[in-house]
């Protein structure tokens, strides 16, 4: 199946250093690759990579941007010149494995006049229902407390307040896979470092757990299997064992297997409060260290073709009494279909059957909207990027119906010309 995966943030790209970002979410750019290297968890390729600026390069300058594939470039790259406002590659693919790490650069020359920047691209798995969940920080895990980050973004901060971090699954399915990787090894053996994907605030059974110790500085969980149902609450627990010697960062990466094929999880959440009376905007998956706006242009994050629906929100506490939060995906600064309110005593709230789509390039953000004065909370939040087997037809499900041919001959009719 494939996966669009969203990036972006209001960040200036650099007019004369090569700079780096996460190739989902989105954060600050920064000259090390290494802060910003996401994890893959599942074989497949990553495709139809693509950007948008804020405005033009200028005449005779550019930006070059460019998958990477454990620290060095891949043939996934092209420019935005001139001009141009959007750029991309939708001829070459790239082939990722268990354990690679991804990221996105960029490459200025001319020197272009200084743009704010989205992007996105597609992860093609190899597996039937399965797509990534990409994770990391550039900030220091502590080497003596326990701490919390969240399980999906370009860059979480953590702490020792577990809720703070909560992201919601918007559909059943499995996760599974594993895989974490440090900057160094944790210190002197049995120095160490553990994480946990952690299911409603409590370590399961088959919750996912990585440790790795001193001498290694890469670990997965390819074992357990977390079932998780729409509406569950996934966070991530992060414990030094044995006193570290050693300061690290950490980037990981699971595969999510959906009950449903062609189903991807976008995940996001902010414990920024929510303003009480003005309507604002944030990415929607996340850099957690960012904060809601009024200026929907300073939250767009990069879309292309695929459907967004099962938007699940989670509130910190109630709005209260005769007031509500109304939380609407937005596509290309407009309103979309996919709407879900909280209001009330309520804590949860979800968009149910409510789908639309998005387009190439098409912008991509969450806005919020306040009525009645409602107490301020935080949010958290799930939704669904489905995209359907190539040549579909709606409400046919077998594509042996389209052709009139039973399931049972299919496999004499592959391969005739």
């Amino acid at each position: 199946m494939e996966q669009v995966i969203f990036g972006g943030w209001w960040d200036f790209l650099s007019a004369t250093d090569t700079e780096y970002n996460s190739l989902n979410g989105g954060t600050l750019w920064a000259d090390l690759e290494t802060y910003y290297c996401k994890l893959v968890s599942t074989d497949g390729v990553i495709k139809n990579l693509r950007a948008k600026l804020s405005g033009t390069p200028g005449a005779g300058t550019k930006y070059t941007f460019t998958l990477m594939l454990n620290g060095n470039p891949t043939a996934l790259t092209f420019d935005i010149a001139d001009t141009d406002t959007t750029g991309g590659d939708m001829i070459n693919e790239v082939v990722v494995t268990g354990g690679d790490t991804v990221s996105i650069r960029c490459v200025p020359t001319g020197p272009p006049t200084a743009r704010y920047c989205t992007w996105t691209s597609v992860f093609k798995g190899d597996t039937a229902k399965e797509s990534l969940m990409l994770g990391g920080s550039w900030d220091a895990v502590s080497k003596t407390a326990t701490e919390y980050g969240q399980v999906y973004g370009a860059h979480t901060v953590y702490s020792a307040t577990e809720n703070n971090y909560r992201q919601v699954v918007p559909t059943a399915g499995t996760i599974k896979n594993f895989y974490v990787k440090l900057s160094e090894d944790p210190g002197v053996d049995p120095d160490a470092y553990r994480f946990t994907v952690r299911l409603n605030g409590a370590t399961v059974a088959q919750s996912l757990i990585v440790t790795i110790t001193a001498d290694d500085t890469t670990g997965n969980d390819l074992a357990h299997n977390l079932a998780v149902v729409a509406g569950d609450i996934l966070t991530l627990m992060i414990e030094p064992l044995n006193a570290p010697l050693s300061t690290v960062y950490a980037v990981w990466g699971m595969t999510f297997v959906a009950d449903i094929d062609g189903e991807s999880i976008v995940l996001g959440g902010s414990d920024d409060d929510l303003h009480a009376a003005t309507t604002e905007y944030y990415v929607l998956t996340s850099y957690e260290g960012g904060a809601w706006t009024s200026i929907e242009s300073q939250r767009y994050q990069l879309g292309q073709i695929c459907t967004l629906k099962k938007l699940y929100i989670l509130l910190s506490g109630a709005p209260g009494a005769g007031t509500s939060y109304t939380f609407t995906v937005r596509i290309g600064g407009a309103d979309s279909n996919v709407v879900a309110v909280v209001a009330g005593a309520a804590t949860t709230g979800n968009s149910a059957a409510l789908e639309d789509t998005v387009a190439n390039d098409d912008y991509v953000n969450l806005q919020v909207a306040p009525s009645g004065a409602p107490t301020v909370r935080d949010a958290y939040w799930g939704l669904v990027c489905y995209i359907a087997w190539a040549g579909k037809i709606s409400g046919v499900t077998n594509p042996a119906e389209v052709m009139g041919v039973s399931a049972a001959n299919i496999a004499k009719v592959k391969g005739v010309a």
